[in-house]
């Protein structure tokens, strides 16, 4: 995979929610730009094989997070 380390972040730079995570994975990203880079099929896992389980753990966090987020926001979701 061709790959950058011009990614400063990963999902949607017009996102109204952003998380700063002090660390970043040893990882360089398949779009080459600066800034924001969204995320690409398959990546999250291409993160979390050779960066650790860890990695895989913070974005599942994240999602948990964000889907919790979401039903409050939305409450007329079916649950």
């Amino acid at each position: 995979m061709q790959q950058s380390l011009d990614c400063n972040g990963l999902g949607d730079k017009h996102a109204t929610l952003k998380i700063y995570i002090g660390n970043r994975p040893n990882f360089t990203f398949a779009l080459n730009s600066r800034g924001t880079c969204p995320v690409i099929t398959d990546e999250i896992n291409a993160i979390g094989n050779p960066c650790g389980n860890g990695w895989r753990k913070i974005f599942n966090v994240y999602a948990k997070l964000m889907f919790e987020l979401s039903r409050e926001r939305f409450p007329m979701q079916k649950r």
